[in-house]
């Protein structure tokens, strides 16, 4: 609103043209003082200010396309589609082929803006199996607030050391591994910062998309070597008003090759490389 009242030129960009709808409507009302042109259906809001603001759905794979602006909002970016910055339709592919050359012109600025998700998987690994060395012990989903950092992240390295207990484990808990991009890299930092043992996972398995990853430990599991404990495997638990068992939800439904997926896949991350760094090489492989 601050940009449009100084006659910059904005963009909203939401998944969906529904999304933004409400958006619309609530700078109509509050900017209408200045309003000289406006309609959801075009997706086009003019000031006479010079303003303009542009509505864009992320369903349109050219985004912005031919249009420079100061200031881009992306709404609701947990729920876009996945992928690395080649998956055609991907949120990272729209992002640089499309939405970040309108900001050059003007120096613009980019505002990201959602709920995402942060999920953990514990394993338990015993050298000595030579059938079954790999078992995940238990998982979580929780959604990023304001409490994430104070009551989450400290209850799970409590529940590592629970697990070490039960499994009886000669050296404990090894503590957590963390994806150092996104939100992971704040729970990183915040996990050194106060002393718990965390790491970051190797960037060459990071840097991987999900497809290669997958791939690269399907080895692993079509011949047995990783298993669900009782308790991971019936576990139920509501993430976003969603009852069921998300990590074998998501694990289960994920087929390589599949661009058109829209599904979340954050446990799916977490039980990929707790497989790669367990049973493969020094670099996840």
């Amino acid at each position: 609103m601050q940009g449009l009242v100084q006659g910059e030129a904005c963009a909203w960009i939401a998944p969906q043209h529904m999304t933004s709808a409400e958006v619309f409507h609530d700078l109509r009302d509050r900017l209408e003082p200045l309003l000289q042109a406006g309609s959801r259906a075009d997706g086009v809001m003019r000031l006479a200010t010079g303003g303009r603001l542009d509505l864009w759905s992320l369903e349109n794979p050219i985004t912005g396309r031919g249009r420079g602006y100061s200031r881009v909002v992306i709404d609701e970016a947990a729920y876009t589609r996945p992928g690395d910055s080649h998956s055609i339709g991907s949120m990272l592919n729209l992002w640089e082929t499309a939405i970040k050359p309108t900001l050059y012109d003007h120096a613009g600025q980019a505002l990201v803006c959602s709920n995402d998700a942060t999920a953990v998987t514990c394993f338990a690994y015993d050298r000595l199996s030579m059938t079954q060395p790999l078992c995940i012990l238990d998982w979580d989903l929780a959604q990023i607030e304001g409490a994430l950092l104070e009551a989450w992240l400290p209850s799970v390295f409590t529940r590592l050391d629970e697990l070490a207990r039960e499994c009886g484990a000669r050296h404990g808990s090894i503590g957590a591994y963390i994806e150092d991009k996104n939100s992971g890299t704040i729970l990183l930092q915040q996990a050194l910062r106060r002393g718990y043992p965390a790491q970051k996972i190797e960037s060459r398995l990071t840097a991987m998309g999900k497809d290669e990853r997958a791939l690269s430990v399907s080895g692993y599991v079509h011949r047995g070597l990783v298993k669900y404990t009782e308790h991971a495997f019936n576990k139920i638990a509501e993430y976003k008003r969603n009852l069921r068992n998300h990590l074998l939800d998501q694990v289960e439904s994920f087929r390589i090759g599949d661009n058109h997926r829209r599904r979340e896949d954050d446990l799916l991350d977490t039980f990929c490389y707790g497989i790669a760094m367990a049973l493969g090489n020094n670099d996840g492989f």
